[in-house]
């Protein structure tokens, strides 16, 4: 699917932040912790100081994108989160309503597992599935040296813009 595809374009983008971590770590670690639809700039920023603006789109049924401006990741959240051009997610995140009452979305929790990281001249892009309690093995999300594998491969290279 092309990003000019109507299918494509029907699917909404909404600004957000993004904090890095587990839950269970109290937003420590590596993850996602927490995402923040309705934050603005000028909120009080989190000690931690790993909240990140974020782009994010439903580009396919269970499949959500994040897109990272390359601009707002400083050379230690890129060594941190971004190494080696995977995103490792240790646990499960479970978007709550407002989050996907933005994405149009009526349930989504990202499955756990390590996600390949597309880098653009702008952004540093990750599609995130959703954990529907099939088993792993379908839905494994691991790279080697940059390349997707097996049935992902396939999926991703039809949802990516």
């Amino acid at each position: 699917m092309r990003p000019d595809s109507p299918t494509f374009s029907s699917y909404r983008s909404i600004q957000a932040h993004v904090v890095f971590g587990t839950l269970s770590k109290n937003c420590r670690g590596v993850g996602i912790c927490k995402v923040e639809v309705n934050r603005t700039d000028s909120d009080d920023p989190p000690a931690c100081g790993r909240r990140v603006p974020v782009l994010m789109k439903k580009i396919a049924p269970g499949i959500v994108s994040l897109a990272f401006h390359r601009d707002e990741l400083s050379r230690s959240l890129l060594d941190r989160y971004f190494r080696n051009l995977e995103f490792p997610v240790p646990e499960q995140y479970v978007f709550e309503s407002t989050e996907l009452k933005a994405l149009g979305m009526s349930e989504f929790t990202i499955r756990a597992g390590v996600y390949p990281v597309r880098v653009t001249a702008a952004h540093y892009s990750l599609e995130l599935l959703h954990d529907n309690g099939e088993p792993v093995a379908k839905q494994v999300v691991r790279t080697s040296h940059g390349r997707r594998t097996g049935i992902r491969q396939r999926l991703v290279s039809m949802y990516m813009f």
